[in-house]
């Protein structure tokens, strides 16, 4: 798929991740890689047959819209966090290389939440928990983040991509 936002330009697999990219620069266009331009390709090489030239093309002046036909623009969906009587239900989205946790919360609506037991210090950055201490805070795509500073939140919690976690109103004064 090519798909283009805020004037840049994306070329990979249709698996519903250049979207959300091409989204966060303007509104976004795709169209999809005519099918004959597969032909030949090896099938676990598709960025160097497939994508990596049609990326050339782009980088030379051809028009997207050249590669194949325009399709919709279909945002991924990945469901959102929901309030409930015992606190907040999210999923677990990712957990990167250091073991953060990034679930599909968009917001922290307390200042006091509590995961498995374990109190969430709600910070702007790491460095506002302590050492070792479990922290809830808004990464840079946007997503509510649980972090341990210095330590690892998927080791802390056990937790795992598409999981689902309830975060419950802590004690403190909301």
């Amino acid at each position: 798929i090519v798909v283009e936002g805020g004037g840049h330009l994306f070329v990979g697999p249709d698996n519903g991740l250049l979207i959300p990219a091409a989204k966060s620069l303007g509104k976004p266009a795709a169209w999809m890689i005519a099918a004959s331009l597969f032909e030949g390709a090896a099938p676990t090489f598709a960025g160097r047959d497939v994508f990596a030239p049609v990326a050339a093309a782009l980088a030379s002046g051809r028009e997207p819209g050249s590669f194949g036909p325009r399709v919709a623009a279909m945002d991924l969906e990945i469901g959102s966090a929901k309030i409930s009587g015992e606190g907040m239900v999210a999923e677990v989205l990712y957990v990167d290389g250091f073991g953060n946790v990034i679930t599909n919360a968009t917001e922290i609506p307390w200042k006091g939440m509590i995961l498995a037991g374990r109190r969430l210090s709600r910070a702007r950055t790491y460095s506002e928990a302590e050492p070792d201490e479990p922290l809830i805070t808004i990464g840079s795509h946007g997503f509510a983040e649980i972090a341990v500073n210095g330590g690892s939140a998927k080791n802390l919690f056990g937790l795992a991509p598409g999981d689902r976690i309830l975060l419950e109103r802590g004690n403190c004064s909301e």
